[in-house]
């Protein structure tokens, strides 16, 4: 069976960049540009939900909640430009995500993480 994850951010190129990485994997790739149509895309199916801090409805974290709320075990990533690299200790100590990724994306840091899911 394929592996699916679902990347959540308003920004088109960033969900090429990160969908084109993935699929690379052998991924399958569900896309979601807000926090409501993410939650509705949500199944037990999944393995992991990269979502961006600042969405146009809801926050980010709001997002994780929720997540984490119905999928307690579901992989977590915040993937932003919108975090400070103290911020970026704070959303890992949250308990909210399990990993960070920073836009830019650096391929390194994307590996990391990916290799961190296997």
């Amino acid at each position: 069976m394929k592996v699916k994850m679902l990347i959540v951010d308003d920004d088109a190129k960033s969900i090429t960049l990160l969908e084109d990485l993935l699929r690379l994997r052998n991924i399958e790739v569900l896309k979601a540009s807000n926090g409501r149509d993410a939650l509705a895309l949500l199944t037990p199916e999944l393995k992991c939900c990269f979502i961006d801090i600042r969405l146009p409805d809801m926050s980010g974290s709001v997002v994780a909640r929720r997540i984490r709320e119905k999928y307690a075990a579901m992989c977590l990533v915040a993937y932003t430009a919108s975090v400070l690299s103290n911020e970026k200790d704070e959303l890992i100590r949250s308990n909210l995500f399990d990993a960070v990724l920073l836009k830019p994306l650096k391929l390194e840091e994307f590996e990391k993480v990916m290799t961190a899911l296997e």
